[in-house]
């Protein structure tokens, strides 16, 4: 996956396709999580964890990709800046929320059963909350236009499209 090909991916189709499905693959995905037992065994909960680590992977990069479409290059290190801000803080308020609500419904908990219950409370609310993402992708800029062909020199060479000619 290092060697470019989602990057190139994501140029081709936009990152507003790619959010959508990946938000809502995570959203999928975390679904069986909610109906683990006690004795529940670990193949599918490996699968889900599978298709839901390459989802998460696609849901992170579509947007933080799209926050950098359209800067000047001066503006790069800014929008660096807040898209991790924004990853800090989204992250912390949601592991917040989930824990609050583990808590909530773990709070009389006596056994594996009683605690599974609380943990399917808190993936079912991981999975509401992630599904609110998908039409929140929307937003994101679709496919990108193709750009503008080169115009060429009266010698034939190829002219720099940000420099005007004389």
């Amino acid at each position: 996956m290092g060697d470019g090909r989602p990057g190139q991916y994501l140029d081709r189709v936009g990152p507003r396709r790619v959010a959508v499905t990946a938000f809502a693959l995570v959203a999928v995905a975390t679904v069986p999580f909610a109906f683990v037992t006690a004795g529940t065994g670990g193949a599918v909960l490996t699968v889900a964890l599978f298709v839901r680590g390459i989802a998460l992977g696609a849901a992170m990069v579509a947007p933080m990709g799209a926050a950098y479409v359209g800067l000047r290059h001066q503006e790069i290190p800014d929008a660096g800046v807040i898209t991790r801000v924004a990853q800090q803080i989204g992250g912390s308020v949601g592991i917040a929320v989930l824990a609050v609500v583990l808590q909530h419904a773990s709070a009389g908990a006596h056994g594996p059963s009683a605690l599974a219950g609380a943990f399917d409370r808190a993936f079912w609310w991981s999975a509401a909350l992630t599904a609110l993402a998908v039409p929140l992708c929307l937003l994101l800029p679709g496919r990108p236009q193709p750009p503008p062909p080169a115009r060429t020199a009266p010698t034939g060479e190829a002219v720099d499209p940000r420099r005007p000619t004389v």
